[in-house]
């Protein structure tokens, strides 16, 4: 459902009610940010599925106060009138690779009793892990677990609470927004058990994942994202995956410079460059990968490898993620400068899923990281560079065929624009393909819906 139809029921209310007030929140790059807030009880007294600007606004204001810190929540639902006795904090004061950080909390409306579902969705180091945790087959497994969680908090909280009749508001930013999206299908197929009525249930999720197998539709789920925005895509629709709800664009509109192949008036081909839309890019990026990288192919090679990897690299300080981050370009610096770097990229171009090439380049990069490592004394030991290692291996076999594929294109007949070359592309724009992502940006188009700002 698209949010033209989602907008036939449009929320206007007048501003008798309305409170403001200012919350905090943090980015990847900066922290106690601070934004205005509007809130009415009269947000929930509409049914779930109406179109609210000032709702989600609202929801995108408590996504974004939970990340490795617990106070800026608090402080935000304490000043909508939620009663600080009747939080719930699980999760929010340790990380694993498994956890969900989340606060539940609830206060009395009119009718019912407002109940408050607050996913950490940033800041949340080793839980990575989750994301990148697809599984073989049905909803992407480390969401899947994640939203079981939650479910079961739920349940737990409105049983121990003696809530009879609840108004669900759930709501997460990207890794939570996906969970989100899990947690509101499953309140939709049961909201009985959840003493909620469908009408009663409002999620919104903010720049989510694509995660689920189901391909139901609820009203009352409100998917908000940048079309132009890369990491909403991680995982391809062409997997039968996507989301549950009603699909509300912001921002979008943005272009980045794409390699294409053109075919010449005499039959040659070329390189160059063009502009094009950064959201008709990724559906082609994403469509053309899947292809060749299929979800049973990143089952088999690359998950455990990545789960490894990121486990390792989030549960590093933020100090030592920075000196990590820092040494990649300089082992690349050092790797393009090696006599042999030339002869061993031409092999790897001409044969990218030639076992042994892949083996030698890879080898040949190894042997700059550890120059590196040592050199710059990167917060690495043995055991960690070789799952380091081990990663970078299964990702260049795993990539092969779409390398493959891409550098192999040929030329349509009669086609003057033949193809992208996906890769070059993708390593052009994979900074400005990341930016649409990044709470700041994410806040600012949001919050242009919503005229409650413009008073």
């Amino acid at each position: 459902m698209s949010l033209n139809d989602s907008k036939k029921q449009t929320f206007d209310s007048d501003t008798c009610g309305l409170i403001s007030g200012m919350f905090r929140y943090d980015t990847f790059s900066a922290d106690a940010l601070s934004e205005r807030f509007f809130y009415d009880d009269a947000f929930f007294l509409h049914g779930g599925e109406v179109f609210d600007p000032h709702l989600r606004m609202f929801s995108l204001a408590a996504a974004l106060c939970l990340s490795d810190k617990t106070e800026y929540a608090e402080e935000f639902l304490s000043a909508l009138g939620f009663d600080a006795d009747s939080f719930r904090f699980d999760e929010t004061d340790s990380v694993t690779p498994d956890s969900l950080g989340s606060i539940i909390a609830c206060k009395p409306l009119e009718d019912a009793v407002l109940v408050a579902v607050v996913l950490r969705g940033q800041r949340y180091g080793t839980e990575w892990n989750t994301n990148v945790a697809a599984g073989e087959s049905g909803d992407i497994l480390g969401l899947a677990c994640s939203a079981e969680k939650v479910l079961k908090r739920l349940s737990e909280y409105l049983q121990s609470n003696k809530i009879l009749r609840a108004k669900l508001w759930v709501t997460g930013y990207s890794r939570a927004g996906s969970v989100a999206n899990l947690v509101g299908r499953a309140l939709n197929e049961d909201p009985g058990a959840f003493a909620s009525a469908k009408e009663d249930i409002f999620v919104y999720t903010f720049e989510a994942l694509r995660c689920s197998a189901d391909k139901t539709v609820y009203g009352n789920i409100h998917n908000v994202y940048d079309p132009d925005d890369l990491v909403a895509y991680l995982f391809p629709s062409q997997w039968g995956l996507g989301l549950n709800g009603v699909e509300e664009t912001i921002g979008g509109g943005e272009k980045i410079t794409g390699k294409i192949m053109c075919l010449g008036d005499d039959g040659s081909f070329t390189a160059d460059y063009s502009q094009i839309g950064k959201a008709e890019f990724i559906e082609r990026f994403s469509a053309f990968t899947a292809r060749y990288m299929t979800r049973e192919c990143y089952n088999a090679i690359i998950q455990e490898p990545l789960r490894e990897f990121v486990v390792l690299f989030f549960g590093k300080s933020y100090v030592d993620q920075g000196k990590l981050m820092r040494a990649v370009p300089k082992i690349a610096e050092s790797f393009q400068s090696d006599e042999r770097f030339i002869p061993a990229m031409m092999s790897l171009l001409a044969e990218p899923c030639d076992e042994t090439v892949l083996g030698d380049t890879a080898s040949l990069i190894f042997e700059h990281l550890d120059k590196i490592r040592h050199k710059d004394n990167l917060p690495l030991n043995d055991d960690e560079t070789r799952i380091v290692k081990t990663t970078l291996r299964a990702f260049m076999t795993f990539l092969a065929p779409a390398v493959e594929a891409d550098l192999c294109c040929a030329p349509e007949e009669g086609a003057e624009e033949v193809s992208f070359y996906h890769f070059m592309t993708f390593a052009l724009g994979c900074g400005e393909l990341l930016k649409a992502h990044v709470p700041e940006s994410v806040l600012a188009a949001v919050k242009a819906d919503d005229n409650y700002y413009s008073l």
